[in-house]
């Protein structure tokens, strides 16, 4: 099961902190297997951050929620097949609660005691001929201390020019086909952030280190065989809702890149289970940005088709999706063409349509938002006056300013959230909807909180019926740590959530915890407060 939110150390540990607080808020949303997953992925995370008090409470846990399940089955008549899958799990659990008393330098009687249990159970299955051979503790390269592996699905209108894993697709127009691929992304790394080898590195990408595409399988050109459908069923177990994205890349973009991007935004979006991402022939330079046009047409065609196979198979998994820049033009012309396929009904076929930077021309981005707005359940577009990507769009398309400039039209604020990301932009002010905007966007595709509820923004008033949003980088009352932990507590728990953070903090009072640890969870009660309830 993948882990509730994003796995930076300062999430993981406000994450813990609540799970081990309240164990029983999960038990009437997962199975004691399910729940006993959970809570051993915590310990591997919490072991490789040196959490190793809350690693082990955690995986004290996973080990009595396992016996439990065990127990249970004995009792109830189970299949041989059910016994051996709950023993297998049982054995991991012991296995990994033994190795961290002996990490701790702790217990050492009661590691000695677990690997015994751990041993005897192996030895049963070897003499039973079920593989004791492979019959090793959970871990191995998928779970290094230095990386995580993410499955990321693709299609692409690209022609294919290798096998792989990388440099598979080349700028060249190509039929319409669908693919997976396994892609390597560090821990330690700020939100973002998409590591990649310097000039002068004769190493080369090195998992733990960079982003690193591992691994790539092709379906063909008639969808995804179903592996997408099972990504999100596999996903289905967990306490949020079911949800996927689709993100779709701008000008100068590789195909490599766009996979690496996507795998970025699974991991710091937590919206892991059937991360996908559409990648279309582009100019590959700033001076080839007329090659970029060109493609925009066909494209999207191609993308319309490549969106309905993705909403085919996501079944009642909601849908977003994120749109960079030129990417944009391609998510507009193929929500025109869905639109006119709509069945009437009037209800949104997608979540939440992220328009990233929109480099569109905004008289026409004006004149066909409303059309396509009831397709979505939501749509916000991120704007920047910063962003020196879009002036230069501007400069070469005849002066006319793009969308994604700053003050959105009237027009525009009428059916979409615009979003001002000026006051947090970095860099040349392009990618603010992955950096300093981040939480904004954690906001809306986890919780679909109006931008009322998100109090890291400030409204603006562009007349008496219309209005924008801008960031704000400097609230006392509403850091970006306490909001994204209240938007954490609020994903996981729902319209309980504040009385779960009350329960917290009394329990941190009474135990006497760390000022500063307390002082966090106070701030992040008081903006829970601000949130809307669902």
């Amino acid at each position: 099961m993948e882990t509730l939110i994003e796995s930076d150390a300062a999430s993981l540990r406000d994450a813990a902190i609540i799970l081990l607080a309240n164990p029983e808020d999960l038990s009437g949303l997962l199975t004691e297997t399910e729940l006993s997953e959970l809570y051993g992925d915590l310990t591997r995370q919490l072991s490789r951050n040196e959490e190793l008090s809350l690693a082990q409470s955690a995986s004290e846990l996973a080990l009595g929620l396992a016996e439990n399940h065990l127990a249970a089955l004995e009792t109830s008549g189970a299949s041989a097949l059910e016994l051996n899958e709950a023993e297998f799990i049982l054995f991991n659990r012991l296995s990994q609660l033994a190795a961290l008393y002996r990490r701790h330098g702790q217990e050492t009687g009661r590691a000695v005691a677990l690997e015994r249990r751990a041993g005897f159970i192996a030895r049963r299955f070897e003499v039973a001929g079920q593989g004791g051979e492979t019959l090793t503790p959970l871990g191995g390269e998928e779970d290094d201390a230095s990386f995580e592996t993410v499955e990321v699905f693709f299609g692409t209108n690209r022609a294919q020019i290798g096998e792989g894993p990388r440099d598979t697709h080349s700028n060249d127009r190509g039929p319409l086909a669908y693919g997976r691929m396994e892609i390597t992304v560090p821990r330690d790394r700020a939100p973002g952030s998409i590591p990649r080898p310097g000039a002068f590195d004769i190493q080369g990408p090195r998992n733990g280190v960079h982003i690193v595409i591992s691994n790539t399988h092709r379906f063909g050109s008639d969808g995804f065989d179903g592996a997408l459908s099972q990504a999100l069923d596999n996903d289905a177990g967990s306490a949020r809702s079911p949800a996927m994205f689709v993100f779709v890349h701008g000008h100068a973009v590789s195909f490599d890149k766009a996979a690496r991007q996507t795998a970025q935004l699974a991991v710091d979006l937590d919206l892991r289970a059937g991360a996908t991402f559409y990648s279309w022939p582009n100019g590959e330079s700033v001076g080839a940005y007329q090659v970029s046009q060109n493609n925009v047409g066909l494209s999207a065609r191609h993308f319309t088709r490549f969106l309905q196979t993705v909403l085919a198979e996501a079944g009642e998994s909601e849908v977003h999706i994120i749109a960079h820049s030129m990417g944009n033009r391609l998510l507009l012309e193929a929500l025109e063409q869905l639109s006119y396929q709509a069945d009437g009904s009037g209800e949104p076929i997608f979540g939440q349509l992220i328009w990233a930077s929109p480099d569109v021309d905004a008289e026409y981005f004006a004149a066909v938002i409303n059309d396509v707005s009831p397709l979505a359940a939501g749509m916000t577009a991120y704007t920047s006056s910063q962003d020196r990507a879009l002036q230069l769009s501007q400069a070469l398309g005849g002066n006319h300013p793009r969308a994604g400039q700053s003050v959105p039209l009237p027009q525009i604020a009428e059916v979409i959230t615009a979003v001002d990301t000026s006051s947090v932009s970095t860099g040349i002010g392009h990618f603010d909807f992955t950096h300093g905007a981040v939480n904004d966007l954690r906001a809306v595709v986890w919780l679909s909180l109006p931008p009322e509820g998100r109090c890291i923004l400030d409204r603006q008033d562009i007349d008496t019926e219309r209005q924008f949003w801008r960031t704000v980088d400097d609230r006392p009352e509403c850091d970006e740590d306490a909001f994204r932990r209240a938007i954490s507590a609020a994903r996981l728990f729902g319209p309980a959530a504040p009385e779960r953070v009350s329960a917290l903090i009394r329990q941190l009072e009474t135990t006497g915890a760390d000022p500063a640890v307390l002082e966090d969870w106070r701030q992040a009660e008081s903006v829970l407060a601000r949130i809307p309830s669902p």
